[in-house]
């Protein structure tokens, strides 16, 4: 074995940009779920119903990167057998998907709700003064696992 091997590399670079696509894809995932949310939060507090729609049929893309991800997962466990903090990642990753999934669902929930209570209530009392963060139709969130 070569003793000037970096340890964040491993022997097979090919095995090393697995990882790196695993890694960016719940990255891109995160990215794709964060604006979900602010769309979501913004279609409630404008009353935006083209916005709302977007959000409520937008949710498959994230089920589907989540589907390719944890496929990719299982590949890595399968052919690889990764030990030690490699396992760590790739079990964190199929985890932070599944959440990320989750937050994606409840974007979408949040857009059909917008939908539906556009119909039900009277949008002068709504005040969205009285919500600090939510004046711009937006909150100012940021998930630091995926920065």
């Amino acid at each position: 074995m070569d003793d000037n091997l970096p340890l964040n590399q491993h022997t097979s670079h090919k095995y090393d940009q697995e990882l790196e696509n695993v890694r960016s894809r719940v990255l891109e995932m995160g990215g794709l779920v964060e604006d979900q949310c602010r769309k979501a939060l913004k279609a409630l507090v404008k009353s935006d119903m083209e916005l709302a729609e977007e959000v409520a049929t937008s949710d498959h893309k994230v089920n589907e990167m989540e589907v390719a991800i944890n496929a990719q997962c299982t590949d890595i466990l399968a052919l690889r057998q990764p030990a030690a903090s490699d396992l760590r990642v790739v079990v964190s990753i199929i985890r932070m998907a599944a959440d990320l999934e989750r937050i994606g669902d409840e974007a979408e929930k949040i857009g059909r709700l917008v939908k539906s209570l556009e119909k039900k209530r009277d949008r002068t009392t709504f005040r969205s003064e009285r919500e600090p963060g939510f004046r711009d139709g937006t909150v100012g969130f940021r998930c630091a696992s995926t920065n």
